[in-house]
């Protein structure tokens, strides 16, 4: 559920924070609000904030899943969220799928290896370059994608060609060449 604008009643926040909110809503949307409001303190004291972001991911607004992809990284230690963004890298959104591969990152699953590895074969380049790069942040629990990466050197664009080196390279031991 999105928090709703009387859950913002301006006792419950102070001066500033009322101003940061309505410059939000003013520049963001209501879709940013929202999500700033389900990750306030305030708020995350009567609910939870990861299970609101998750259902969030499904929303027919692709800005709304843009943010709620990207604001699940904040929650690194939280796992309800990783079926949930193993979910959206088959997203048709590229933005949503790189936020989701991003906040995965943080979060090393294990089981995001193979939605990673499908990833690598995707029609869009930088769903390929973002899976490559997210792989690499994973080292040595990405040791599975290495018959997958190899193959992305021969891609047809430089930049995921480059991606992928620096994901073996990670993978391999390498560092962060």
């Amino acid at each position: 559920m999105v928090p709703l604008a009387r859950d913002a009643r301006p006792s419950r926040f102070s001066t500033p924070a009322r101003c940061i909110l309505m410059r939000i809503l003013k520049i963001l949307g209501p879709a940013a609000l929202a999500l700033v409001l389900a990750a306030s303190p305030v708020y995350a004291q009567r609910r939870d904030p990861v299970a609101e972001l998750i259902g969030l991911l499904k929303n027919d607004d692709v800005s709304v899943r843009r943010a709620a992809a990207f604001s699940l990284k904040y929650f690194p230690n939280d796992e309800a969220a990783i079926p949930a963004l193993i979910g959206v890298l088959d997203d048709a959104d590229s933005r949503v799928r790189d936020n989701a591969g991003d906040a995965l990152a943080l979060m090393y699953p294990r089981e995001a290896v193979p939605a990673l590895v499908a990833a690598t074969r995707n029609a869009n380049a930088l769903t390929r370059q973002k899976a490559a790069e997210t792989l690499g942040r994973f080292a040595e629990h990405a040791a599975p994608a290495v018959p997958s990466l190899i193959l992305l050197l021969r891609d047809d664009n430089a930049v995921v060609r480059q991606a992928a080196t620096v994901a073996l390279r990670r993978i391999q031991g390498g560092g962060w060449q």
